[in-house]
């Protein structure tokens, strides 16, 4: 009896030792699965956080572009005002120069009477001026000579007059554009030269003006002309006249410069 009592107690702990097992595997199954649904849980609040701030961020994102956009319209805004500022002084400027006249070609010698070529000068396209028509006589621009004694192969400065009465200036204007064959002859000693009359333009229209010839010239107009302080281009016969007031205005109006062109395809 004793023999079989220790055989059964043997096989009845036995029989226990894969129950233990199996108990401890579903343990560790239990905690596993507990510790998964914690991942799962902390996923859930990563991913909503993520979520918060993605819309926070395309939020952020949304007010700063119309920031910018709004930015954007006030710069372009101030760049349209500081356009009509410059116009608007350029303009002034210009109407500042409206009772001047420009001779060019007139030979320059020294001690010369400026007053006298003027009078002279109009009188040979038929207008008769006298000295108190006009406020103020001088030559602009600097000498091409070597010295101030040096007349030889000089290119003549233009003579600039200021006259009292803006009407004087326009008569004088309308004359030399019928008697355009004018020259120095019985004005100044020497070779006689061609000379021209023409209006007194600031320093930034003379340049437009400059460019304005160079680029019609370039595409085929025909004609290029300055009144009353306005620059102006034309097709041909028969075709409207276009103002130009920028290089902006040429661009458009005439086509942009060839040569800037040829150098910008150089350069790729």
């Amino acid at each position: 009896m004793s023999r079989g009592t220790k055989s059964q107690v043997s096989k009845s702990k036995a029989e226990q030792s894969p129950n233990t097992e199996l108990s401890s595997v579903f343990t560790e199954l239990r905690q596993l699965r507990h510790e998964l649904s914690e991942v799962k849980h902390q996923n859930r609040e990563i991913k909503t956080q993520m979520t918060s701030l993605s819309e926070t961020l395309k939020q952020t994102l949304n007010e700063h572009s119309k920031q910018l956009q709004h930015v954007d319209l006030e710069i372009a805004n101030l760049k349209s005002t500081v356009g009509i500022l410059q116009q608007q002084l350029a303009a002034r400027d210009q109407d500042s120069l409206r009772n001047h006249l420009e001779i060019s070609g007139i030979t320059e010698e020294s001690n010369e009477n400026l007053s006298h070529v003027v009078l002279v000068a109009s009188r040979k396209i038929g207008i008769e001026l006298a000295e108190s028509d006009i406020e103020d006589v001088q030559r602009v621009g600097s000498r091409s000579g070597k010295s101030k004694t040096d007349t030889q192969n000089k290119i003549p400065r233009p003579i600039v007059v200021k006259l009292l009465r803006k009407c004087k200036r326009d008569d004088i204007l309308r004359a030399a554009k019928s008697r355009r064959s004018v020259t120095s002859e019985d004005i100044v000693a020497g070779q006689p030269s061609k000379i021209f009359f023409n209006e007194r333009l600031t320093k930034e229209n003379r340049n437009l003006f400059r460019d304005a010839r160079l680029r019609t010239k370039e595409y085929g107009f025909r004609y290029c002309w300055v009144r009353s302080g306005n620059i102006y281009v034309r097709k041909g016969d028969g075709k409207p006249a276009i103002r130009i007031t920028s290089n902006d205005d040429l661009d458009e109006k005439v086509g942009a410069a060839k040569a800037a062109e040829e150098s910008s395809i150089g350069l790729v």
